[in-house]
């Protein structure tokens, strides 16, 4: 760990000093441009603003509807977490995080800082593999990111992110029937400022974020250069080999952001991401209690072989706004690239029996024009295009050593396919009166999706060779046990209705009826011909009702929605152990119907000037009204998986004015009830998980000039023990996917 402590020093060291550059730069700005006088008038306004953001709740302006406006303004269901939030609780170091704010969620990320299982009011996909799109669609800074591959990163130096469950069947239509999430990255500002934050934890967590930003021409022209780097070792320790693995995981984004004329703005962002991480195991297996080796809740593992993951990732955006005499026209051309590489001991046990590598690639462009009428007019729109085109290329190889069924082999499977997509958009809103207004959406949907499988089988190889899963290394024969072609088509009409009605200046009801849909798609794991195929798309058509009020003159927000979903033809991921292969397959299917039905209630209070609390409940029952699994089996009447019928959050933060500076202390608490990970084996003990809270804090103190914050945090304070997915194994062993123990740490923060 000595190369990462200087590697952190280094960067804490360059920020600063960058840092101390830029402040004489804005002072002597300010000195050349503003009068005493003028400052004092600032100051004092400054001063005011303060006082009354003390006094009442800030609205927080979202893009929901792809204009900005105030959360409370917005007739659907939308949670904001700000970017602030986010920093100050160490919670964006990957995108999954973002769950332990919201009810009825939730985002198990298996590899650490991997990609989550993003799953809203029950509806997601439990398996992120290449070709599996998830039914949450993931947006940053307004680009759909197709790939769940793609959708793992940090969350920092971002200005909020918004979540909107529910089917977004019109402007975010793109595979969104379960709903959107949507990352805003903080943009250039016309001047000098900054952060820096340092922070040391538990495994030997060394983590530097920060942003620099330069205002290089007059409210003309600036940038924004964010970062972060987080290095730390593995929560589990293969006592195979005595250590614990590290994680190593880099980001850097740049803006620039230029006023080409009064009514053209453009922002270019560009970014990159590397992610390593070594001696890693997503499943700890347990064997059945009594029966002695590895037992739960441990956290070792017994692999005695290579277990490595290097994930990079790349892309850009460009973003154009042309205001046209009030209209606004909108360009977002996005391209996005990722390549995993991941090497694995799969046998789970200090033997030679089974290795695994595997790769993927994924390669996206997308470009959404779209042109707005002004807001304010009585009849107002949105109309535009989105279109999408996706390169996927996989190789998943293993090779087996030892056993009888399945015999020893080497097993190629490879698979490259393309997606197309074109949507045509249009949503707009009457207002009948100043109380009533009706907002309908339409969009036409078209998916095109091919795919070019081909599996291979030769005899068992030998470890000893250099890059051993090379085809051009293997010494006997092959023999092709799958080749699969195939090409498809889908399209779809999606929409959304929602009447909306202002009961008084502070209370405000709507109703929304919504359609959703998801492309079909291919099986990428057959183990045989038979089992090669594709399967079809899934469709929802919701109900929600919801209202919406501010209370106290702004120090209370009450909002809540009730939902009801038809859920039909569900993409459904079955994952069973395969004996012909020795291991769990996850195989993509379609059930036949089901109904989702559930509330959702927030409260937001400012009881005093400088305590705020933030409390959110969900209610959630789910049920196959039909599903049989083409086996024999039916599981109608069964939950889904990942749905607990209670979750609920609460959160808070308070002030206390010190004689120098201020003391803050926040927290919040996640808990959850029963679940289980299966809908085909939910009655099964080792697939069910039980009710529990997780409890996090945090103290910062802030020093008088509110440039420099001193943080001490304790993240799962009670040391829940507690997984994110099972696995079943051979030899009645089951895998769970253990989630973070207890860890404390410190961070530095400076801010100019």
């Amino acid at each position: 760990m000595q190369l990462n402590l200087k590697r952190l020093t280094l960067q804490t060291s360059v920020a600063l000093a960058l840092s101390g550059c830029l402040t004489p730069v804005l002072a002597a700005e300010e000195t050349a441009t503003t009068d005493s006088a003028e400052r004092k008038s600032k100051e004092g306004t400054s001063q005011e603003e303060r006082e009354s953001k003390a006094s009442t709740l800030q609205s927080v302006v979202v893009t929901a509807q792809k204009r900005e406006e105030s959360i409370q303004d917005v007739p659907i269901t939308v949670t904001a977490i700000d970017g602030q939030l986010l920093q100050d609780s160490n919670a964006g170091l990957t995108a999954g995080e973002i769950v332990r704010f919201i009810p009825n969620a939730s985002a198990a990320t298996l590899d650490n800082h991997g990609f989550p299982r993003w799953f809203l009011r029950g509806i997601g996909t439990g398996q992120p593999t290449l070709d599996n799109v998830s039914p949450i669609g993931y947006y940053v800074d307004e680009v759909y990111l197709g790939p769940i591959l793609m959708s793992g990163g940090p969350l920092f130096d971002v200005a909020r992110v918004e979540v909107l469950p529910g089917p977004q069947g019109t402007l975010w239509g793109k595979n969104s029937p379960g709903g959107a999430i949507s990352v805003v990255s903080r943009k250039p500002e016309f001047n000098n400022s900054g952060w820096v934050k340092a922070t040391v934890g538990s495994f030997n967590q060394q983590l530097v974020q920060g942003a620099i930003n330069v205002q290089l021409i007059e409210d003309k022209l600036a940038t924004r250069i964010s970062f972060s780097q987080e290095n730390r070792d593995q929560w589990a320790k293969n006592i195979t080999k005595g250590k614990r693995g590290e994680l190593e995981d880099q980001s850097i984004r740049w803006q620039l952001l230029g006023q080409l004329s009064d009514n053209l703005e453009a922002l270019l962002s560009v970014h990159y991401r590397k992610y390593t991480q070594d001696e890693q195991t997503s499943y700890t297996y347990y064997n059945r209690p009594g029966t002695g080796g590895v037992q739960f809740p441990s956290r070792v593992y017994t692999f005695n072989g290579p277990s490595e993951t290097t994930h990079e990732q790349s892309g850009a955006v460009l973003t154009l706004n042309w205001d046209l005499a009030g209209y606004a026209l909108t360009s977002i051309t996005g391209f996005e690239q990722v390549r995993s590489i991941a090497l694995a001991d799969s046998d789970n046990g200090p033997t030679i029996d089974n290795r695994s590598f595997g790769s993927q690639e994924a390669k996206q462009f997308s470009q959404e024009l779209r042109l707005a009428s002004p807001r304010e007019d009585r009849f107002n729109w949105i109309t535009g295009l989105h279109y999408y085109k996706s390169d996927l290329d996989s190789v998943s190889i293993s090779n087996t050593t030892t056993g009888t069924t399945p015999p020893p082999a080497y097993t190629h499977n490879a698979w490259t396919g393309e997606t197309q997509s074109l949507g045509i958009f249009a949503s707009a809103t009457y207002n009948f009166t100043d109380r009533f207004n009706l907002t309908a959406g339409v969009r036409w949907n078209e998916e095109s999706k091919d795919i070019d499988l081909i599996r291979q089988r030769a005899a068992s190889q030998n470890y000893s060779r250099n890059h051993w899963w090379n085809l051009s290394n293997i010494s006997t024969p092959l023999t092709r046990t799958v080749n699969y072609q195939n090409d498809r088509t889908w399209r779809e009409l999606t929409w959304d209705v929602t009447p909306e009605y202002k009961f008084t200046d502070n209370l405000r009801g709507y109703v929304r009826v919504a359609k959703g849909f998801r492309g079909g798609g291919y099986i990428t794991s057959p183990t045989a011909q038979t089992q090669a195929g594709s399967f079809d798309p899934e469709f929802i058509l919701s109900y929600e009702a919801g209202l919406k009020s501010e209370w106290l003159d702004g120090r209370l927000l009450v909002n809540g929605s009730a939902f009801l979903y038809d859920y039909d033809d569900i993409q459904i991921n079955v994952f069973r152990f395969d004996p012909s292969v020795g291991s769990a397959v996850s195989r993509m299917q379609n059930a036949g119907s089901a109904k989702v039905k559930g509330a959702e209630f927030s409260v937001q209070a400012l009881p005093i000037d400088n305590l705020q609390l933030h409390f959110s409940l969900g209610l959630l029952s789910t049920e196959y009204k039909e599903y049989n699994d083409g086996q024999g089996n039916d599981y109608s009447g069964a939950n889904f998986a990942r749905a607990p019928n209670i979750s609920a959050v609460l959160g808070a933060n308070y002030k206390i004015a010190l004689p120098k500076g201020k003391l803050v202390l926040g927290g919040d608490v996640n808990t959850r009830s029963n679940f289980h990970f299966t809908a085909i084996d939910s009655h099964n003990p080792l697939q069910q998980h039980s009710g529990y809270t997780l409890v996090n804090l945090r103290a910062s103190y802030i020093f008088p000039d509110e440039r420099i914050k001193l943080t001490a945090f304790v993240d799962n304070a009670t040391d829940k023990d507690y997984w994110q997915a099972t696995q079943e194994g051979a030899n009645s062993t089951v895998g769970r996917a253990m989630a973070a123990p207890r860890t404390i740490g410190a961070s530095l923060q400076y801010d100019w």
